[in-house]
């Protein structure tokens, strides 16, 4: 676990000697082999954030979550009695996939093909002419289920047939963070999906470091990034758990333009600094110019976190050069027309401009990863957290 550095001349990495100060491979960006092992022993042997309660509001709701680069399609409900289950897509017949809607609201399961119906605790019901089959037991032919579980409203699941841990041990490293911050009544919901081209990996770096911020970020994020001192991002705070990892960002003090000032009028704008904390559980380092908090879940969820909006994100391996972004911003339900121009306005004046300048970067990135030019990322200090995330992927590679 880190400490805050004394003086603003100590490195955040000589507090971490077993990361190493030199070049990381890029390798783990471009081989396929890397992928097979990546999918096989990161992936499939972690609990994994696939969505969120609300995205079941009623018994009966479901939603399909397909991890085309895991080989998996999963099935999540809320059944008769309120209970979230979480069953393998694919029907014990014959493996036709049993639901083809991406969500919705239905009183069984029923595959297409010959009409076998599960019901929404995944037990088998109906078998169609089912006195020619030979010895069989519809109690031994239900849908497949899936580990799952719920954090602060978060939808986890994990594709291991036995989890070596609970989803509860899993987060232990994060057990008491955000213990103020209203996470479940944040339920009004924007979200942005994107196929890209290029590893998981090069995606999720790009949300991992503010290095960038004052350049690339220059025009979207105003004057927050472009004014720090001396034009540089310094973090606020870092800490380096076993698995997971988080940072604070500063936003640098400046008067909003027109449209961000009638947002922070009504409701927040992403790019106003604010020191303040309210016992939220945010701001650790308790500074002055705080901007955000950032969390990164091993090993491919985050959640971005200020007064007023909350940011999550996941990062999805397709193959060892394609991946799937999908993010989504929460914000308490608005209470008036200012409130809810003041959430466009970060949704579509910040937020989505942002990530479109860090999707920029990415695909050319991989391009160049793969032309073999060079072998390895020099990193410096306020890239801990990418140093960090490789060493875990590989420890649990080696593992």
């Amino acid at each position: 676990m880190s400490e805050q550095p004394e003086t603003a001349e100590e490195l955040w990495t000589e507090q971490h000697p077993e990361l190493g100060k030199g070049p990381v491979s890029t390798k783990s960006c471009i081989d396929p082999e890397f992928f097979e092992l990546e999918r096989d022993k990161v992936f499939r042997n972690s609990w994994l954030c696939v969505g969120q309660e609300t995205e079941l509001p009623q018994k009966g709701s479901f939603f399909v979550k397909d991890l085309p680069g895991l080989k998996a399609s999963i099935i999540i409900v809320r059944d008769r009695a309120g209970k979230i289950g979480a069953f393998h897509n694919v029907c014990r017949h014959r493996g036709n996939k049993v639901e083809w809607e991406a969500d919705g609201r239905c009183a069984a399961l029923t595959c297409k093909f010959h009409g076998w119906s599960y019901k929404l605790d995944g037990s088998l019901a109906d078998v169609p002419d089912e006195e020619r089959f030979f010895d069989f037991d519809k109690s031994e032919n239900g849908l497949l289920p899936v580990h799952v579980g719920v954090w602060r409203g978060f939808i986890f699941v994990h594709l291991a047939k036995e989890p070596e841990e609970t989803l509860n041990e899993f987060l232990a490293e994060f057990k008491d963070i955000l213990a103020g911050y209203p996470i479940e009544e944040m339920t009004k919901g924007y979200a942005y999906r994107a196929e890209l081209n290029c590893n998981w990996k090069v995606e999720l770096d790009a949300q991992m470091e503010g290095y960038h911020a004052p350049l690339l970020h220059r025009h979207s994020a105003g004057k927050a990034f472009r004014d720090l001192e001396k034009g540089t991002f310094h973090g606020l705070f870092y800490k380096l758990l076993k698995r997971h990892r988080m940072m604070s960002a500063p936003f640098a003090p400046h008067d909003p333009w027109p449209t961000e000032a009638i947002a922070a009028k009504f409701g927040s704008s992403m790019w106003l600094k604010d020191g303040s904390n309210e016992d939220l559980g945010l701001n650790p380092s308790n500074s002055e110019n705080w901007g955000f908090d950032l969390y990164s879940f091993f090993p491919n969820f985050q959640l971005v976190v200020t007064k007023g909006v909350l940011m999550f994100y996941t990062y999805w391996p397709v193959s060892e050069r394609k991946m799937v972004y999908e993010a989504r911003f929460l914000f308490m339900p608005p209470k008036n027309a200012g409130e809810r121009f003041a959430q466009e306005f970060n949704v579509c004046g910040a937020l989505r401009d942002v990530q479109m300048e860090d999707m920029i970067t990415v695909e050319v990135t991989q391009d160049a990863l793969e032309s073999n030019v060079i072998e390895g990322y020099l990193l410096q200090d306020e890239e801990i957290l990418i140093r960090h995330a490789y060493k875990v992927i590989d420890d649990a590679i080696e593992g």
